[in-house]
């Protein structure tokens, strides 16, 4: 019991702490700030800067992507990345399966429940169309100490249960202490496929203030 809480504890302070210090991070660029401080900051990692379209392009983890600053209350809140080549049912199926590969591996990011791959079998085309199915993968970015707190609680080592673990990360999400990076398949008109994915600062989002 004891160890329970103290481990319960270190969890809840060093997350408390890394999110009053810290927000989300896209290529290492804290999520924050003006816009046109993140284009310029952007800018120097190669992006270049399209006037009409009020947006970035270059590359992205391998991809050719469209990058969009997004703020509220003249702070930048989200940063999205949209895949300019589009893709078949079954290519899309494969690259969003290899990203959430790729996030499930990197220290960056942990996420809740169990993977979040599409099966084989999945109609995603008929998901989309007609039942208005989302294909959407959650994931949270952190720091390496939180992310080893997080890998050795969620091994069910006996101080905390899975699901201990996972109602936990529900109270503290409610508090907006998680940093949140998330993707998901757009399908436009022609019926083809690509990827969208947003880096959030949730501090900077809008609550409903201007209401």
């Amino acid at each position: 019991m004891k160890k329970f809480i103290v481990i319960t504890l270190t969890l809840l302070f060093s997350i408390a702490s890394f999110a009053q210090n810290d927000v989300t991070k896209f290529l290492g660029i804290p999520i924050d700030g003006t816009k046109s401080d993140m284009i310029q900051k952007l800018k120097q990692k190669g992006f270049t800067y399209n006037y009409s379209l009020d947006c970035l392009e270059g590359e992205f983890n391998g991809e050719q992507v469209i990058i969009s600053v997004i703020t509220h209350n003249r702070k930048v809140s989200h940063i999205t990345i949209i895949d300019k080549i589009t893709r078949s049912e079954s290519q899309i199926k494969r690259r969003f399966n290899e990203l959430c590969r790729q996030f499930e591996m990197s220290e960056k990011y942990y996420y809740l429940g169990d993977s979040q791959e599409i099966k084989e079998s999945e109609d995603i085309s008929y998901n989309i169309s007609t039942l208005n199915k989302v294909y959407k993968a959650n994931f949270f970015q952190t720091d390496a100490n939180t992310a080893n707190l997080y890998k050795h609680l969620k091994s069910n080592d006996g101080t905390l249960t899975l699901v201990e673990v996972m109602k936990l990360e529900e109270d503290l999400l409610k508090k907006g202490y998680y940093k949140q990076v998330w993707f998901l398949i757009d399908k436009d008109t022609n019926g083809k496929y690509r990827i969208a994915m947003c880096y959030a600062n949730l501090k900077n989002e809008a609550n409903g203030e201007d209401l």
